[in-house]
């Protein structure tokens, strides 16, 4: 059974999480503390510091994306941030190789013609990954994009394929070995419980 620690309002909240850290974890090296940022890390060390009677290794420090790059990179060796202009435009490669929308305008139109709405696209797919929304949960967002939302035709062509268009998309980034920082958090999220 996990432990729940609860440090109440009016405490100093540095020294009471120090104080929990160094009675209750025996190997500070195998322990991890994640803020939101990087500055509280420093005070932080400072106060385990001022309560360490010896010297002895420090628990490892992260912001939250430093702690989903570092789960991430530790499962998947060898991958690499994608550029946004990259990731739009394998993007755009998966949205032309899809066989489904095989009558979707974006299949004959440019990469230029292409960016303005696949910036949309790559940072909605983004939101659905850092999420971790499974493909099938998606199915009333394509069953209303048939229907048509208030973006071009062929905005709502694409969407009626979004978990398509998505896999693909994911396809293409292992083949590459890349993160866009969504997939990071996908992939991070999908290895956590190792």
């Amino acid at each position: 059974m996990k432990k729940v620690y609860s440090i109440p309002f009016g405490v100093d909240f540095l020294k009471e999480l120090s104080g929990f850290i160094l009675n209750d974890c025996h190997r500070l090296p195998d322990t991890a503390i994640v803020f939101a940022g990087k500055r509280p890390s420093l005070y932080m060390k400072q106060a385990l510091s001022e309560k360490m009677a010896t010297p002895a290794y420090s628990p490892g420090f992260f912001s939250i994306e430093e702690f989903i790059d570092y789960i991430a990179r530790k499962r998947f060796q060898g991958f690499k941030d994608l550029e946004y202009p990259d990731a739009l435009w394998l993007l755009y490669q998966s949205v032309r190789s899809l066989p489904r929308s095989a009558g979707n305008p974006f299949q004959q139109k440019t990469f230029g013609d292409f960016f303005y709405w696949g910036k949309h696209l790559l940072d909605f797919i983004d939101q659905l990954d850092s999420e971790d929304i499974a493909s099938d949960r998606l199915r009333s967002l394509e069953e209303n994009a048939e229907i048509g939302y208030d973006v071009p035709a062929s905005i709502n062509n694409l969407l009626t394929h979004i978990s398509i268009l998505r896999d693909s998309f994911h396809g293409l980034l292992d083949e590459k070995m890349s993160f866009t920082r969504g997939y990071k958090y996908l992939a991070a999220s999908r290895a956590i419980g190792e």
